[in-house]
């Protein structure tokens, strides 16, 4: 008889999943809406591409603008997912 990890283990076999590290928060260096994809100063010094598809449904960010997202690793190097616009705080 199976115990129920032991069947959430078989479960994920074979299946594609990403490693989510983190959130963490950056500023917009660079986005171009045509090409879908841009990127993001993280605030710990590194630079994270993002695509479109890792906004957060109904998010348009631009240059400058203030982020929050989970930290991934692409196939090239650090991605952002899950991005939103940070409130700007006066």
């Amino acid at each position: 008889m199976c115990d129920e990890k032991s069947k959430q283990r078989k479960s994920l076999k074979g299946r594609k999943t990403h490693n989510y590290i983190k959130m963490a928060e950056g500023t917009v260096k660079f986005f171009n809406r045509t090409r879908a994809y841009g990127f993001i100063n993280g605030d710990d010094g590194k630079t994270y591409f993002v695509h479109e598809t890792g906004l957060k449904q109904g998010v348009q960010i631009d240059e400058g603008d203030r982020v929050s997202f989970k930290e991934t690793e692409g196939e090239k190097g650090p991605k952002a997912e899950e991005v939103e616009k940070i409130e700007k705080k006066e």
